[in-house]
């Protein structure tokens, strides 16, 4: 059964259509990982925070990565709509779970929002 870290970062792929897991710093894959970074750092589990390691082992990244990509890259990325978008899309409860009904409701309205668009503003 895949952890919530690796189905969220499956929902960045899929509706980014980019690969996050692989070595690669074109601008919109490294925002699409800073993205998956962020939402991953805001999910809580049993109360705490998911850690940089264990977020970063997701994507073959180290911690430091992970840090450097919330703090440094995600301000640039939440200039871009779709990417803020996408951030606003998957809700975090006021003590930070995020359950497998919200995750299935985001993916719902990402592809719903794929559908609307329709002008493959990803790829």
């Amino acid at each position: 059964m895949k952890s919530k870290l690796e189905i969220l970062a499956d929902l960045v792929e899929t509706e980014t259509g980019l690969n996050i897991r692989k070595r690669n710093r074109r601008r919109e894959v490294t925002y699409a990982r800073a993205l998956y970074c962020k939402l991953a750092r805001d999910v809580r589990e049993e109360g705490d925070r998911y850690s940089y390691k264990k977020i970063g082992n997701v994507i073959s990244k180290d911690h430091a990565t992970v840090m450097h990509n919330i703090n440094v890259i995600f301000p640039s990325a939440m200039k871009e709509q779709k990417y803020k978008y996408l951030y606003n899309e998957v809700d975090t409860n006021k003590d930070g779970q995020v359950s497998d009904k919200e995750i299935k409701k985001a993916k719902e309205i990402l592809y719903k929002a794929n559908i609307r668009n329709n002008n493959n503003e990803f790829y």
